[in-house]
């Protein structure tokens, strides 16, 4: 690590480290924007929820913001509810623009059968629409695609990729390439 990297560690990380759900839905509003991000990535890291925990990411997910929602994606699937967790997710789905990559990888992970028709919908909205100019939806766009590809195997998501990782855009190619070795190593 360089000099000039910033390391952190979230307390979350350990477990006797708690907060309690009522101080959460008490001061959230008052903070800012950086807090908020920064309690979610912190937040994210912990290992196993307890049940204040989950009326923490149930609650977050309900009002915050939808960066701060998407760093909380991956802890959605620790609730013990899947039901109730798969229904966060897919709600954030619907009524969420971007970044919607963390979820498509959470929904395919918890419930493949609920994930494959969502994402075929969210797929067929990217090919309708003009989004090639936008690098966060050809994130999400090409997440949603590696998710369908390791779900069904369709070789043209496999193209889609492809296609992604010939982008003169680096950023654009580099994601592609990452995402088909993902399929291709099955992370």
């Amino acid at each position: 690590m360089s000099d000039s990297a910033i390391r952190w560690e979230s307390k979350f990380l350990d477990p006797t480290f708690s907060i309690s759900a009522a101080f959460i839905r008490e001061r959230w509003d008052d903070w800012g924007d950086d807090e908020q991000l920064d309690f979610s990535l912190a937040f994210a890291a912990k290992r196993d929820l307890s049940k204040e925990d989950e009326e923490i990411v149930e609650y977050l997910m309900e009002v915050a913001d939808a960066d701060v929602c998407s760093n909380l994606a991956s802890i959605v699937s620790k609730i013990s509810d899947k039901s109730k967790a798969i229904s966060l997710l897919v709600a954030r789905i619907e009524r969420q623009q971007r970044p919607l990559s963390n979820y498509y990888s959470t929904i395919s992970f918890l419930d493949p059968t609920t994930a494959v028709p969502i994402l075929r919908g969210e797929y067929k909205c990217y090919l309708e629409s003009s989004f090639m100019g936008d690098y966060q939806t050809i994130r999400d766009y090409a997440h949603c695609s590696k998710e369908l590809l390791a779900l069904e195997g369709d070789e043209k998501y496999r193209n889609d990729l492809a296609k992604l990782s010939q982008s003169a855009d680096e950023r654009v190619s580099r994601l592609a390439r990452r995402l088909l070795d993902r399929v291709e190593t099955k992370e």
